[in-house]
């Protein structure tokens, strides 16, 4: 099979040539037009988790749940930086 391609390759170089030469062109048109951010976002990932209870009273949610949530994730592995608590003020 590679060689009839070879063979057929070699009895027609014009349309080898112009088909590389197509591919050429297109590879360059593809370049030109790549959407590559220059700078990226330097903000880090971040996680939100919304934490419900229906029935419970805020201060309960915030006893039980949000208090013990924060002090756990802020205890994981990898973190760089712990965001105060926007909630209470």
């Amino acid at each position: 099979m590679v060689r009839k391609l070879i063979d057929w390759s070699l009895s027609s170089p014009l349309i080898v040539l112009l088909m590389a030469s197509a591919l050429v062109v297109v590879g360059y048109y593809s370049f030109g037009h790549i959407n590559v951010e220059a700078y990226p976002d330097p903000a880090p990932a971040v996680i939100e988790i919304v934490a419900q209870w229906p029935g419970a009273s805020a201060e309960e949610m915030e006893r039980l749940v949000t208090t013990p949530l924060e002090i756990t994730l802020a205890g994981m592995p990898g973190l760089k930086r712990r965001i105060a608590n926007r909630s209470s003020g």
